[in-house]
């Protein structure tokens, strides 16, 4: 979630939305989520201002950057990782990616076996783990083991390309595909920082109230109100912020600024 809170929102009828954040960060980079469809909004529209910074380059903070991840599938961009496991078999796809890479394998009764992983040789389908062997290089490269896969206990990646591709692997299967990450890059120091853009928000509805109160001669004052009922789609509560409701129909165009 973004660590800078809301202070400002705008809603149009038309289901547009202001957002406007502001806040005092200390740091040198700042992390804006949002929704996949909302990129190409936020991107015509994102301004981000450092008040401390007054204007200038001197005495204050300053807006170095602001960078986004390039819109790729999950399968674009595991494409070029070493590691990759599926939903059922995890071990033997891992052990099928570590082929050639140096391991140390834990087995039962606290041996281990240190090498050069060959491969595993599978058997079919509902046959006991135990069928499963498992070989690797060890003894200088001179001889090869084999043990049954029932016996392993645990995988030490000797290979830190190996083990740098087994945590990508599993760093990006855990991002969210729905969301999307800007960073908004930072001098170093403390920072007031306001971060302002466009994106779509569901559209505010109108609810009136009549009021009467009748007096004993049948007379009395009526009393209209309007209510404003806004929806609140973000994963943030909205507190002590000011709230604007449009009933105009501003213009927007739709541009596709996300993709290159």
């Amino acid at each position: 979630m973004t660590n800078i809170p809301i202070t400002h929102l705008t809603l149009y009828k038309h289901g547009v939305g202001y957002f406007q954040r502001q806040a005092e960060v200390s740091g040198e980079q700042v992390e804006l989520i949002f929704r996949v469809e909302e990129m190409n909004d936020v991107l015509k529209s994102l301004t981000a201002i450092d008040y401390r910074g007054g204007g200038t380059s001197q005495g204050g903070g300053q807006v170095l950057s602001i960078n986004y991840a390039t819109p790729q599938s999950r399968e674009e961009r595991l494409a070029g990782s070493s590691v990759h496991l599926g939903d059922t078999r995890s071990l033997q796809d891992l052990l099928i990616s570590l082929r050639g890479r140096p391991v140390r394998l834990l087995l039962d009764q606290a041996e281990t076996v240190e090498g050069r992983l060959v491969g595993i040789d599978e058997m079919p389908q509902r046959q006991p783990l135990d069928t499963t062997l498992v070989s690797i290089l060890v003894g200088g490269g001179e001889r090869v083991e084999t043990l049954s896969l029932g016996r392993l206990r645990g995988v030490e990646i000797l290979d830190q390309t190996a083990a740098g591709d087994l945590r990508f692997f599993l760093d990006t299967a855990l991002t969210q595909e729905d969301y999307r990450r800007v960073v908004v890059h930072l001098s170093p120091g403390d920072h007031d920082l306001a971060v302002g853009y466009v994106a779509p928000a569901p559209t505010w509805r109108v609810s009136y109230r009549l009021v009467a109160d009748e007096q004993e001669t049948h007379r009395g004052e009526v009393l209209l109100l309007g209510w404003g009922i806004v929806d609140n789609r973000l994963e943030e509560d909205l507190e002590g912020i000011s709230l604007s409701l449009v009933a105009g129909m501003p213009i927007s165009f739709r541009y596709d600024l996300y993709r290159s």
